[in-house]
């Protein structure tokens, strides 16, 4: 009697590479694999690699020296073998691996490596794509909207490992979430490494998708992506109209300024101006006061001074941000950025990231008062510890609450009963 093989799955990264992950594991499923829920009772472990940091990268590979010791066949996955042939040729020698174009070969790399054989399947050539039947939560389909990055930052490898910008057609996207409405799913995460690119090699743009997603009949919500200021400036007032009238999308955007300085933005290669990033804004909150809005910025770039990085802590106190999100700046590998002058030292990016979260968190506390006393209903999509639940809103705010009873994947009504700068808390009404 044939064994039936198993196989766990350990993803690093972002929505597209937990998408990426799910379409592996699908395809092991229907290949008739097990999925192990440990790496020990696993007969093959894969890695879904990220290279956005160098902390991450620091990780991973920590992690596979560990994950060797257990002497199993073990494939690298994803953005790494893709983005580094360094590491391919050292760091990764002794490993399997699989690109982030050639996931839907992971079946035929396993095969081979689980009768001992090292395979790298690598391509610059993008596959033709299609989601997973699998998800990792049940409540919450996550739907690539294109691959690739349509931008040049000079700090960013997402080009080395996601190639150019390649939309899916709007028709294929429609379909899907149709498909997923018909198997029982509430909640969509329309995802991509710039979802405000989305389009540009089509000839349509990301409103285009909107528009098409809004008309899908049923009852869902849909979350969009990070998008780069630059494609949704060019669309500010209709986007703006958009989600003022919109009863299928979170009232929520992500768009990441990255910087408050303009010389540094020029320097980031980030093709806009903070005062166009200050008026995309304005707009925004202007048609939707209650849109919940998030930005990143990174702390220590080249040459960047103290005055400069007042100026992106300044540019968030005045726009309120809901939600920010704070990186340092790693040299990454084969960036322009790693070989700009005046690189700046660990102790001051420490300094920085610590300011901006401390500043960060008394302007959004100011920011969520607005919340006080709501009452309305939230999606329960996650459980964070024994009855504590967490449930977002129409504005896709994070909002804690506590049963004795199950209410994941259930719509409850609550009342906001205690403000916090990062989430929200609230009683459940009857």
């Amino acid at each position: 009697m044939t064994k039936i093989r198993s196989f766990f799955i350990k993803t690093y990264g972002c929505s597209h590479n937990i998408s990426d992950s799910e379409r592996m594991v699908s395809l092991f499923l229907n290949a008739g694999y097990n999925h192990a829920n440990s790496e020990k009772s696993a007969d093959l472990l894969i890695v879904n690699t990220c290279v956005v940091k160098i902390p991450t990268e620091q990780k991973i590979l920590s992690y596979l020296r560990e994950i060797e010791k257990l002497k199993k066949p073990i494939i690298v996955a994803g953005c790494m073998p893709q983005s580094n042939r360094e590491k391919v040729s050292k760091e990764l020698k002794n490993f399997s691996m699989i690109g982030t174009n050639t996931i839907n070969k992971i079946v035929e790399v396993a095969e081979k490596a689980l009768v001992g054989k090292r395979v790298v399947v690598i391509s610059n050539e993008k596959e033709a794509y299609k989601s997973a039947d699998f998800q990792n939560n049940p409540f919450v389909k996550i739907i690539p909207i294109s691959s690739g990055c349509y931008e040049s930052c000079t700090y960013c490898k997402t080009k080395f490992s996601r190639a150019h910008l390649k939309s899916r057609k709007i028709k294929d996207i429609v379909s899907e979430i149709k498909q997923f409405l018909k198997k029982g799913i509430y909640e969509f995460w329309l995802t991509s490494e710039d979802c405000g690119a989305y389009g540009q090699d089509l000839r349509v743009n990301i409103l285009d998708l909107l528009k098409c997603v809004e008309k899908i009949k049923g009852n869902f919500k849909v979350r969009l992506g990070m998008a780069n200021p630059k494609h949704i400036y060019l669309l500010r007032a209709q986007i703006a109209d958009f989600f003022s009238h919109t009863q299928k999308f979170y009232k929520f955007l992500h768009i990441p300024v990255q910087s408050g300085n303009n010389n540094i933005l020029k320097a980031m290669n980030r093709k806009y101006s903070v005062g166009e990033f200050s008026e995309l804004i304005k707009i925004l909150r202007l048609k939707n006061p209650d849109l919940t809005l998030s930005t990143d910025i990174i702390c220590g770039f080249p040459g960047e001074t103290n005055e400069q990085f007042l100026d992106s802590i300044n540019l968030v106190k005045d726009l309120l941000f809901d939600v920010l999100n704070i990186s340092r700046f790693w040299p990454m590998q084969g960036t322009l950025a790693a070989k700009m002058p005046n690189q700046i030292n660990d102790i001051i990016k420490a300094k920085h990231s610590k300011l901006a979260r401390t500043s960060f968190e008394k302007f959004a506390l100011i920011r969520n008062k607005i919340w006080k006393n709501w009452t309305g209903k939230i999606f329960v999509d996650e459980k964070k510890a024994r009855c504590v639940f967490v449930g977002r809103n129409y504005a896709y705010k994070p909002i804690v609450v506590y049963s004795k009873k199950n209410l994941l994947g259930k719509t409850i009504n609550v009342k906001i009963s205690e403000i916090n700068p990062l989430f929200l808390k609230a009683q459940i009404l009857n």
